[in-house]
């Protein structure tokens, strides 16, 4: 209850997105996991930051944030729980069976920019890799990575290549 939560509008991208280097594009795919976020508490600061929600792997439930904000400011929302859960932007729709490809990184901007820069046609990647990349789950751990936030995804997606984009 001390937090307010709401979807972004993915036709109207928050400008801190632009400010990060990441385009529109990036974010109109990562917005179904990403929120804004406003902590009813803080008396220094009433608008919304970007939240990027934890979940734990098992089921949809949240179980914190990330939050990131202009300035350089961020922080996780209180009683997140950053020991088992993780932001996960799983691109594969739900369908485990097809990821091939699993990133860990240390924050969720970190992973929008890794994917961004590997999804351009000068990036190296031949066609197919790009297309697996659609495919792929993007995961921060907001810092350091814990045991718990990695037993999860590898539980949840045996057959796919685990890499560390730290």
């Amino acid at each position: 209850s001390r937090y307010e939560v709401k979807p972004i509008n993915p036709d109207k991208v928050p400008a801190i997105f632009q400010q990060r280097g990441l385009s529109d594009e990036t974010v109109r795919t990562f917005a179904p996991f990403i929120r804004l976020i406003r902590d009813r508490k803080n008396e220094n600061f009433d608008g919304y930051n970007i939240g990027f929600p934890y979940t734990n792997g098992e089921n949809d439930q949240v179980r914190g944030y990330e939050m990131r904000g202009y300035g350089g400011y961020k922080s996780k929302a209180a009683g997140s729980d950053s020991s088992s859960s993780a932001w996960v932007a799983d691109l594969s729709g739900g369908y485990p069976n097809v990821v091939k490809s699993v990133f860990f990184c240390e924050s969720a901007f970190d992973a929008m920019a890794f994917y961004q820069l590997r999804m351009k046609k000068d990036s190296g990647l031949d066609y197919k890799a790009r297309q697996e990349l659609k495919s792929a789950v993007f995961i921060s751990t907001g810092g350091n990575p814990s045991y718990g936030q990695i037993q999860g995804v590898v539980k949840a997606a045996p057959g796919a290549t685990f890499h560390l984009g730290f």
